[in-house]
């Protein structure tokens, strides 16, 4: 196993998923302002990756994706966190792909592999949670878009 896999997994979807976004977004763990902050975002979460040697020299790499969307209330755009939820599953409908991203003497900017999207398991498809305003004060809605996606590579 190879110790830059994660970091390289981790580079390589949030700056996919932060190129095929337009609306604002945020890694999970930076500076998100205030809660209070009545702005449109999205922000951008992975847990894992999961690994697995099923033969020597092969690999498999299990990532889940989170993005939390969050979008101001107004009367003028009822429509606006559908938009964002929109974009988000189609940012996440395609192939990811893994490149050795950074500045070390590994990180040569190559393909590693691509992370595919896993379908056709009940609770393994791209998921929309609408969880509505979570605070009478605060005028935002939060949504989120989930997705698992998997790769196999031979090193």
């Amino acid at each position: 196993m190879n110790e830059h896999w994660t970091r390289w997994i981790f580079a390589s979807v949030t700056k996919y998923i932060k190129e095929h976004l337009t609306t604002p977004s945020i890694i999970e763990g930076q500076h998100k302002g205030s809660e209070l902050d009545e702005v449109d975002r999205v922000e951008i979460r992975l847990d894992g990756p999961i690994y697995s040697n099923p033969s020597h020299g092969w690999w498999k790499a299990y990532i889940e994706v989170n993005l939390l969307i969050q979008s101001v209330i107004n009367d003028t755009d009822f429509h606006c966190q559908e938009r964002i939820i929109g974009e988000c599953c189609s940012a996440l409908a395609a192939m990811i792909p893994i490149y050795k991203y950074g500045g070390g003497d590994d990180d040569d900017d190559s393909l590693l592999g691509c992370m595919k999207l896993v379908s056709n398991r009940k609770d393994e498809d791209l998921i929309v949670s609408r969880f509505g305003q979570l605070k009478p004060s605060i005028k935002l809605n939060q949504a989120m878009v989930e997705c698992h996606y998997d790769m196999e590579f031979n090193v």
